[in-house]
């Protein structure tokens, strides 16, 4: 309804807000609820790694992945537009560009990334590591076409700089690292789950096992795991694929 309007702005300038508020209190949960969701609530699997109002960090990573780029997109055609249109000398230029909406955008942007690695979800690092690094390729480019995206990349760079340094003060690098390393062992258990899902998909190639009901499949097609029952595919397209 906000797009039917155009309210195109409203949106951007909403989820950094948001953003700000999530990355704030997933970090503080992070740091002294011991594994309780708002520091009440034990998530009924065991397993699970509450982040936020996510009962899995794997989910505030995808959405931080989404948020993330928007922030930093808006960033620069802000910074772009202030740089354009702004006083003649540099000190005239900076105070232009720190303005409320500048100090927004950096804040959304800096929480987010180290909220993103304080949760040591390999996949939203992984994501959004190789959307930072698209992102950094395309404005590199664009920077060789026009004369004043060059300034406008400053927030970038700013923004980065303050992740990093924020980074490696809330989180130790040989905890990033471990996590890395045990990449093998995830991956994996994934290919065990992604050949049992394809035995279900054989099985209900037409409809699926209906909407829901992957859980309840894996109860009869799963080989006896201690304490593990598959609850979800861990690939959207085979999960779409397995229920139908």
């Amino acid at each position: 309804q906000i797009f039917d309007t155009g309210g195109i702005r409203t949106v951007a300038r909403g989820l950094p807000a948001t953003g700000v508020v999530l990355a704030c209190l997933a970090i503080a949960q992070d740091a002294t609820g011991h594994g309780l969701m708002y520091w009440r609530w034990r998530p009924v699997y065991e397993r699970a790694f509450p982040f936020g109002p996510f009962v899995n960090r794997n989910h505030f990573g995808a959405w931080a992945m989404m948020v993330v780029p928007l922030c930093i997109g808006y960033l620069v055609a802000h910074t772009a537009a202030h740089t354009q249109t702004g006083p003649a000398t540099w000190r005239g230029r900076v105070l232009a560009l720190l303005d409320n909406r500048t100090w927004l955008l950096l804040s959304a942007i800096v929480l987010l990334i180290v909220a993103t690695v304080v949760s040591l979800s390999r996949s939203a690092m992984l994501g959004l590591g190789g959307a930072l690094a698209v992102g950094g390729l395309l404005a590199a480019r664009r920077a060789r076409e026009t004369s004043h995206e060059p300034r406008a990349l400053m927030g970038m760079a700013v923004a980065a700089a303050a992740a990093l340094g924020a980074v490696l003060l809330r989180v130790e690098p040989a905890s990033i690292a471990e996590r890395i390393t045990a990449s093998g062992v995830g991956f994996a258990g994934r290919l065990e789950i992604w050949r049992t899902t394809l035995d279900v998909i054989r099985d209900f190639w037409l409809t699926g096992t209906g909407v829901g009901t992957y859980q309840t499949a894996m109860v009869f097609y799963q080989k006896p795991t201690a304490g593990v029952l598959f609850n979800q595919a861990h690939n959207q397209y085979l999960q779409v694929a397995s229920e139908g």
